[in-house]
């Protein structure tokens, strides 16, 4: 029998850690920095120190590049020199999430407007062909690539063309759901208020038993609309109803038919509809938001509006 027994020291906004929500932590040397939304803290011989005098901006990462510590800010990324950490972030002067030092250099990742990478003093967008401007991580594969986590999905690094070739999961292009229904061609589902990180708002997803795919403005030139949709409806004559929902402004949300066996689409007079369904006798019913003012009634067959 083996037992193992180690000892636990704990630091908290009582003691030196200089706030309680802790976004990273780096070891440099014998001494283990600790990056929080308050500043920074290490930890040494023992004991935890306040080092809100070094930097007191929010940190959400550290790196340590070429012997030097560097912190992500919300000014972008700063170095530590001389004791105390100062602006390094010419071409980056915004918030800087991620920092990752590599034996490619030194990159930043940031929430809206991509990747970057230090040299020469500055920061450079490396940010062709990313899946999302939206990056979270960086790490070094085993095939000797960087590595990108965005919220697109991945993407490797390719030096020859300083650009990244995404690669996608084969998993919906969505998570999030709203509604859903189920036919002969598998199931379609409404993904209501979620939409990709690029590519514009409105997805319906489908799935066949076998593989995802999507139905999106741009896969249908402009047909299905690209506003969220909320509501989608498999007829009994195997044609696809979707409705969009929800805003109260000129060109309001609508409703588009599509059918499949032909690839026509028609988009009968409805607006901002929240519910779809068919009733035994054909009609097919579609029931708006607030913005509008109740129950539309069409022809089954035809889409046109009865009611």
């Amino acid at each position: 029998q083996i037992g193992f027994t180690r000892t636990y020291t704990n630091a908290s906004t009582g003691g030196a850690l200089a706030g309680d929500d802790v976004r990273g932590f780096l070891q440099v040397g014998d001494t283990l920095w600790c990056a929080t939304t308050s500043g920074l803290s290490s930890f040494a011989s023992g004991a935890w120190e306040r080092r809100t005098g070094a930097l007191s901006l929010a940190a959400t990462s550290l790196a340590f590049h070429l012997d030097t510590l560097w912190a992500a800010t919300a000014l972008g990324p700063y170095q530590y020199v001389s004791g105390v950490f100062r602006a390094a972030n010419a071409g980056h002067a915004f918030a800087s999430q991620v920092l990752y030092a590599t034996s490619s250099g030194l990159y930043s990742g940031t929430a809206l407007l991509g990747a970057y990478r230090y040299g020469g003093g500055a920061w450079i967008s490396q940010s062709t062909g990313l899946p999302s401007f939206r990056v979270t991580a960086f790490r070094d594969g085993p095939d000797g690539n960087l590595w990108v986590g965005t919220l697109g999905g991945v993407a490797r690094f390719l030096s020859a063309s300083l650009s990244w070739e995404p690669h996608p999961s084969q998993g919906p292009l969505v998570n999030g759901t709203q509604r859903a229904v189920a036919d002969a061609r598998g199931v379609w589902i409404a993904t209501g208020n979620f939409f990709p990180p690029v590519g514009g708002r409105g997805v319906v997803l489908h799935y066949d038993g076998a593989a995802w795919s999507a139905l999106t403005s741009a896969a249908t030139g402009g047909e299905f609309l690209q506003t969220d949709d909320f509501a989608v409806l498999s007829d009994r004559s195997g044609r696809l109803w979707f409705g969009h929902c929800c805003a109260d402004i000129p060109s309001r949300p609508r409703v588009d038919r599509w059918d499949p066996a032909t690839d026509t689409w028609v988009h009968p007079p409805a607006y901002n509809i929240w519910a779809l369904d068919q009733s035994p006798a054909g009609a097919v019913y579609a029931a708006s938001a607030a913005q509008e003012n109740g129950v539309y009634e069409f022809d089954g067959q035809t889409g046109a509006l009865l009611d």
